[in-house]
């Protein structure tokens, strides 16, 4: 069984072959190591979990995870003791038996799973990037796993990853949160550009530090996140300043951030909860098509400007001008109704199509993005 909350899956194997019934457990170590008591050696002997050899598996499990990899613990408990009925028990009572005996396991290994990002990510991202968007990666991964990942794709580039003990005894932090509430734009300072997250952290954020992460930093990792994590975070960066915020997922937990945000970016090959919830799906599931999105979001906008710019003046005031002039000053018409048709026909429609089809231009993707509630069409 695997929840989103529970970062385990517990299984009991009920063989006829062997008396003994055992519970078998894998999950995120950080979160099973606190129940382990025993660990068992390459010979098989089971021996105490001591301080030394915990010591020595947690740094095994860094060293996997800042090579990206995803660490599993692998776990086991002889249920002999327990008194079991599974002919009688349902679903519920086995998962509230898992969780009263999710106690004095025994590790036997740990599990180290690599998942490369697609080649085309890190370009992908590049390109983001340069066009004036911050990217953020939220996940519910190991922290040092979440980072490792975040670099190889280029959403970290910063050397210096601060933690929220490092943003909390910054001079600079103490100075913007003391200072009066300006208006929240990401930083240009270097001193302020990466930082990394986890899901206890966020618990632990009043306003002004939300004010600090949002309007200071344009590298973040948030790690170890939940569902509603996930929601807040969405909520916190909608607040503060003008961002328009767009979330990509493609699990059943990603349904309430892809709700809240202003662009839902779900993948075809998603859950059809994260799909109902987004507003924008990629059938082929390439990032690289958020990009196409987002260069064919501005010329579609900078060309509608166009063609505005040149029917107020070129049709709408100089035919108003005519009939002005027929009705107030009693000048003659210069054009009949038809020829006024056909003149909006072809100077209007014709050339505004020309106008529609207009070609990038060469800064399109090099611009900042538009605030999207200040620069409208009016």
């Amino acid at each position: 069984m695997l929840t989103v909350v529970r970062q385990h899956r517990s299984a009991m194997p009920d063989s006829d072959a062997e008396p003994e019934t055992w519970m078998l457990v894998k999950g995120a170590p950080d979160v099973l190591f606190p129940a382990c008591s025993n660990v068992t050696h390459p010979d098989g002997t089971v021996t105490r979990l001591d301080p030394a050899t915990r010591a020595r598996l947690l740094a095994l499990q860094e060293k996997w995870a800042s090579e990206g990899q995803r660490v599993l613990a692998l776990c086991r408990r002889s249920l002999d003791g327990v008194k079991l009925n599974m002919e009688r028990m349902s679903a519920n009572d086995v998962e509230e038996l898992m969780y009263a005996e999710l106690q004095e396991l025994t590790l036997v290994g740990f599990v180290g799973i690599r998942d490369p990002p697609r080649s085309d990510v890190a370009d992908a991202i590049t390109i983001i990037r340069r066009a004036g968007v911050r990217v953020f990666m939220v996940t519910g991964d190991f922290k040092l796993t979440a980072l490792a990942i975040a670099r190889q794709v280029g959403i970290i580039t910063q050397e210096k990853v601060d933690s929220i003990s490092d943003m909390r005894a910054s001079a600079a932090a103490k100075r913007f949160l003391t200072a009066a509430p300006p208006e929240i734009k990401p930083s240009d300072d270097d001193e302020f550009r990466a930082l990394v997250l986890t899901g206890d952290d966020l618990e632990t954020l009043e306003s002004e530090e939300w004010n600090m992460v949002v309007g200071h930093y344009t590298e973040i990792v948030f790690a170890r996140t939940t569902p509603e994590q996930k929601l807040r975070i969405v909520e916190h960066v909608k607040a503060r300043g003008d961002n328009t915020v767009a979330v990509t997922g493609d699990g059943v937990n990603d349904a309430p951030a892809l709700k809240a945000s202003d662009i839902g970016v779900a993948m075809g090959s998603g859950s059809d909860v994260a799909k109902e919830a987004a507003s924008m799906i990629l059938l082929n599931n390439d990032l690289s098509s958020i990009v196409v999105a987002i260069e064919m979001g501005r010329l579609v906008f900078d060309n509608l400007k166009k063609v505005i710019i040149y029917l107020m003046p070129a049709g709408t005031y100089t035919e108003f001008m005519t009939v002005f002039a027929n009705v107030f000053l009693g000048m003659q018409l210069a054009l009949s109704s038809y020829l006024q048709v056909c003149f909006s026909i072809t100077n209007d429609v014709v050339m505004s199509i020309s106008l529609m089809y207009e070609k990038p231009e060469a800064d399109l993707m090099l611009r900042k993005p538009r605030n999207a509630r200040t620069d409208r069409l009016d």
